[in-house]
């Protein structure tokens, strides 16, 4: 199996990123819940499962684009993290996007 991309696929490379940005534009932590069907619910908690974590959680960025919220969590405590926990950008400085994208978050 190859992961690199499909060259049909080149042609839609346009449509898909735009696609993708409306899609984070639209969504947050408070509605993410209502595209997670079990389906996508159990691919989340598979691969949890496959790095050996316990739980996991799913971080989105604020409206404000300036926190990142949990807004899912497969462990016991979720009803009490989820929409509350948060990781303030701010004392990333500029290179918030380098660490959100490169870096793993964990609960302890």
């Amino acid at each position: 199996m190859n992961f690199l991309p499909d060259e049909r696929f080149l042609s839609l490379r346009a449509a898909l990123k735009e696609r993708l940005h409306k899609m984070a534009d639209v969504l947050t932590p408070e509605n993410i819940s209502g595209i997670l069907d079990v389906r996508i619910e159990n691919v989340l908690r598979d691969a949890f499962d496959r790095v050996g974590a316990d739980e996991g959680s799913l971080w989105l960025l604020d409206a404000q684009k300036e926190n990142l919220v949990i807004a899912y969590n497969t462990g016991a405590h979720a009803s009490e993290i989820v929409g509350t926990t948060t990781m303030d950008l701010q004392k990333f400085g500029s290179d918030w996007k380098i660490v959100v994208m490169h870096t793993s978050f964990a609960e302890l």
